[in-house]
């Protein structure tokens, strides 16, 4: 089978299987230079990895439409996401620079029609992001550049940066619309697009509704503050918008500090992870943590190198009932594309 079109029905295989669930994100602040941005992970899966990812490699995105031209770029900054469809394909994360870009369903999507852009898929965007840009205004810079073409998945992307500065991106009949800055007023995103999201909060100013609807969370957290813990702060918020065994992960990050907090459903207790001694070059392998590694507190010392072997395994969990139905060499391909990338010359 032609290997574009296997990786397309890889994709869309598992994609068509996967109910989209709730997510939000959000950022959390207090008085002087304080700050977190939270994200909860909402799926019917809870496998994963916190992957270290490294500057320096040279990429070309993995799509599915011969006929478009597949974005390239190097990895200028290293970064560190969380994983569940393999490496190079995450669902969140934070790159050295404190850029913070996290990944939410958003079944209003519809994304532009092909023209001449170079194309990512919709995850692999958030990579690019990552690997790319330092800031959130590079970002809203860039971003228009850039084509994204699905495998499956409806999303939109709320970003933040280590000044604080957010913006969220999102496809709206066929268009990038992103919003920042004083188009920003509440630093949050979930279910809804950004402009129905503020038009809800401009009829409910004072009250903080009940409920697990977008709408609803997007109330609550877009008004989140912290105090001298943050971290607690973005975790109780966190609390106040669970979807229960489906909210499998809650993250927080601090840019400012260069470090992640997270923790899972099924391990409840918090790790933190020191990004700044993860920043790997492209002569080092990638490093990894399992997501649900039943341990607590200070966990960067447990990363170990990742393997073209450890992505399968990784992969191969999450197809689960459906690999029957794959075509033949599907799997092995995809967990076999990040080593293909090689360091930039």
């Amino acid at each position: 089978m032609n290997k574009l079109l296997c990786v397309a029905s890889l994709v869309t295989a598992l994609c068509a299987t996967a109910p989209a669930w709730a997510c939000s994100a959000f950022l959390v602040e207090a008085g002087g230079d304080g700050y977190a941005v939270a994200k909860s992970y909402d799926w019917d899966m809870a496998q994963g990895v916190v992957l270290a990812n490294r500057r320096g490699v040279a990429k070309r995105a993995l799509i599915l439409d011969p006929r478009a031209k597949a974005h390239a770029w190097t990895s200028t900054f290293a970064s560190v996401t969380f994983n569940q469809y393999g490496a190079e394909m995450p669902n969140g994360g934070m790159n050295e620079k404190g850029l913070v870009v996290e990944v939410l369903w958003l079944n209003a999507s519809k994304y532009p029609a092909p023209d001449a852009r170079p194309v990512v898929n919709e995850l692999q965007w958030i990579q690019w992001a990552l690997d790319t840009q330092a800031t959130t205004a590079e970002l809203v810079a860039a971003a228009p550049a850039i084509r994204v073409a699905p495998a499956y998945a409806k999303v939109h992307y709320f970003a933040c940066d280590a000044s604080r500065a957010c913006a969220t991106f999102e496809y709206v009949d066929g268009k990038l619309s992103i919003h920042h800055g004083a188009d920003l007023p509440y630093k949050a995103l979930t279910n809804h697009t950004y402009d129905a999201s503020e038009v809800y909060m401009q009829k409910r100013r004072r009250d903080l509704p009940k409920g697990r609807g977008s709408l609803e969370r997007f109330a609550r957290v877009s008004r989140a503050t912290g105090g001298k813990d943050l971290a607690r702060t973005a975790f109780h918020s966190l609390d106040s918008v669970s979807q229960d065994a489906y909210s499998v992960w809650n993250i927080v990050y601090l840019p400012a500090q260069r470090q992640i907090q997270f923790r899972t459903h099924a391990q409840t207790g918090i790790k933190r992870v020191d990004t700044a001694k993860l920043a790997l070059g492209c002569g080092q392998a990638p490093r990894f943590l399992d997501v649900q590694e039943a341990t607590a507190g200070d966990v960067t010392g447990r990363f170990r190198d990742y393997t073209t072997a450890d992505n399968a395994r990784l992969i191969d969990k999450s197809l689960g009932s459906i690999a029957a139905a794959l075509p033949a060499g599907a799997k092995e391909l995809l967990a076999a594309y990040p080593s293909t990338l090689t360091c930039a010359r």
